[in-house]
């Protein structure tokens, strides 16, 4: 009886510690509980983890008018949260330096502005 006592505490034990352990690595990684329950809903895990929200309007917008390819503008390029999560972002579009569709942050002659989202502008060339 004792024997069974004891493995029965054991085995609870062993579980709180695994739950402890689940709960400090999720902490660590900055595992979001709400993009977890949320699976269903389209994009959750972009919307909820991308903190740069230019990428994603920008993406966007590349991706509604079915462009094939995109360049990121020097005042851009050297952003690399931004330009990086733009490409990941934007994927089936691929990044092309000549590319008439120019991502930028500052207004460009000869060329007429398409989409302007914050500080950043596309431009058609």
């Amino acid at each position: 009886m004792f024997k069974k006592f004891v493995k029965k505490q054991f085995m609870w034990l062993f579980f709180i510690v695994i739950f402890c352990q689940a709960f400090l690595i999720s902490h660590r990684v900055s595992f979001e509980f709400s993009i977890f329950f949320n699976f269903y809903k389209e994009n959750i895990a972009i919307e909820k983890s991308i903190k740069n929200k230019s990428a994603i309007k920008i993406s966007k917008f590349l991706n509604q008018v079915n462009l094939k390819n995109f360049y990121i503008d020097k005042s851009l390029i050297n952003n690399d949260n931004f330009s990086q999560r733009l490409v990941e972002y934007a994927y089936p579009i691929k990044f092309d330096e000549d590319s008439r569709y120019i991502i930028s942050r500052n207004k460009i002659d000869n060329c007429s502005k398409i989409f302007e989202y914050k500080d950043k502008y596309v431009f058609s060339c």
